[in-house]
């Protein structure tokens, strides 16, 4: 991810483009609005091992994937070159993760960027998750 940063930092330098980079950042559901394991076991053994093998890659631990974000802005950010956490989405980082991200942000000012409810399966699995809606579900009784 960090020569992938810096490659896009030297050709938005080069031809003088402001950009915002956002690192993608993840720690559940990697293959479906659902837990890994129910993915899974729901699968025939052969289609599961090939997808195991091929394209089910490891998460790093959430303070890494912090860490690897606060190490791209340390090294390539500029006034044209702005980077900021990328939480993929609420169906795909825990409640832990958005926290450390958002006291990430606090911390250092950085942005975060995340999309939410994009198609009507992502709205369907937030209603089930967060029956009292999104933000509502965040919003502390202190505020």
């Amino acid at each position: 991810m960090i020569s992938d940063a810096e490659a896009v930092a030297r050709a938005a330098a080069d031809v003088g483009l402001r950009i915002a980079f956002v690192v993608p950042m993840r720690d559940r559901h990697r293959m479906a609005y659902a837990k890994d394991e129910l993915v899974l076991a729901a699968l025939d053994p052969a289609d599961r091992e090939d997808l195991l093998a091929n394209w089910v890659r490891d998460l790093a631990p959430i303070d890494e994937q912090i860490a690897c974000v606060d190490e791209i802005a340390a090294r390539f950010k500029t006034e044209m070159f702005q980077v900021q956490y990328g939480p993929v989405g609420v169906e795909f980082c825990s409640d832990e993760m958005l926290e450390k991200i958002a006291q990430a942000a606090q911390s250092s000012g950085r942005r975060i960027h995340m999309h939410l409810q994009e198609t009507k399966y992502q709205r369907q699995w937030a209603d089930g998750a967060f029956p009292k809606g999104i933000f509502i579900t965040w919003i502390k009784s202190d505020c």
